[in-house]
Parts: C-alpha cells; sequence; structure tokens
C-alpha cells in the first residue's frame, strides 16, 4: 500500500510540472481601421510600403508591453502576436494607405521588382503600451518617388490603451491608422 501511495504521489508530481503554466497562450493581429477601397487600382499610382527596421527587443514572438514606470519591459510568453510583427505592422498600413489614397490608389508591401510610382519608408521607432495606460506609435518615415527624391519627416502619437492585452492591440491597429492619414495626406498634397 506505501509502495502504491509513493508511486501515485510521484505521478501526480510528475504531471503537475508537466501542466501548461500561466494559461492558453492568446494570439493578436493588427487590425485595418479603414474599409478597403471599391475603386479599379491604376499601376500609376500604386505606392510601396517597406518598414525597414523596428527596434530589437520588439522583433520577437511576445508582445512586449512597458510597466506604468515606463522603464521595465514586461513579456508575458501566453501573449503573442500572430504573425512577425514586421510584416503585420506592414500589411496593415497598406491596408490603410489604400482606403486613404485617391480612387485608384494602393498601397502594397515593397518587393524587388515592384513598379509602385512612390515608395514609404518607415523606421519604427517605438510601438509599444502599457495596459491601463497609453500605447504609443513613433516612427521615421519618408516618401520618395522615382526620382528617389524624399524628405524624412516624424510621426509621433499615443492613445488610451484599455485594460487587457486586446485592448492594447485595438489601440496600437488605431495608431497605425492615424500614421497611414499622415503619409496618405503627404502623398496626396504631392
Amino acid at each position: 500500500m506505501k509502495r502504491f501511495a509513493a508511486l501515485a504521489a510521484s505521478l501526480l508530481l510528475m504531471l503537475a510540472g508537466c501542466a501548461p503554466q500561466g494559461g492558453p497562450v492568446r494570439y493578436y493581429v493588427l487590425s485595418s481601421g479603414q474599409m478597403p477601397a471599391s475603386a479599379p487600382v491604376r499601376a500609376d499610382r500604386a505606392v510601396a510600403v517597406a518598414v525597414l527596421d523596428i527596434p530589437q527587443y520588439l522583433n520577437r514572438q511576445q508582445i512586449v508591453m512597458r510597466d506604468a514606470d515606463g522603464v521595465e519591459m514586461r513579456i508575458d510568453n501566453s501573449v503573442r502576436w500572430g504573425e512577425n510583427l514586421r510584416s503585420g505592422i506592414t500589411n496593415a498600413l497598406c491596408a490603410d494607405l489604400t482606403a486613404r489614397l485617391a480612387p485608384g490608389g494602393c498601397a502594397v508591401p515593397a518587393a524587388p521588382g515592384n513598379s509602385a510610382g512612390r515608395r514609404v519608408l518607415v523606421e519604427i521607432r517605438k510601438f509599444e503600451g502599457v495596459p491601463g495606460g497609453s500605447s504609443v506609435l513613433s516612427a521615421i518615415w519618408s516618401v520618395s518617388d522615382k526620382n528617389d527624391t524624399f524628405e524624412r519627416r516624424s510621426f509621433t502619437a499615443s492613445l488610451p490603451s484599455g485594460d487587457t492585452e486586446g485592448a492594447l492591440v485595438r489601440s496600437l491597429s488605431m495608431l497605425l491608422d492615424e500614421f497611414s492619414a499622415a503619409i496618405a495626406d503627404e502623398i496626396t498634397r504631392e
């Protein structure tokens, strides 16, 4: 009997060690805040978007959040991006820009051989938030034409982030939509 109790206790301890810690993994993706354009796309109005750089500490599967002090970062293994962050930012910017460009305009991820008339080059400096606090997006960007003439610009904005990770990701998506509005204004002004 003692042997059976010791075996059962050992088995329970082993199973407890194998049990998942911290609950289920939740995946999040950035979304566009705009409805897609319905006009036919014209190749001469295409814009190629390239996110050239994001901070190394953000380049991971887990969503990085700051603590309220703004100094300490928190990485929870159960809260993850559903796609590569650079791709997610690029895709959301393209969708938001396409909806904002004049009829016939579209934004696509930059790729070799892409014949877009303009390129938007983006360097993300900050893209994070504090649950229960605010989210911030800071970026350096430029628009260039086929002659490679451009002027670097900066964009910084923040929004309340809400209390949950889902609300934080929604606020980051809304910041990308605001950023695309600034880019679209510059493109349509030229």
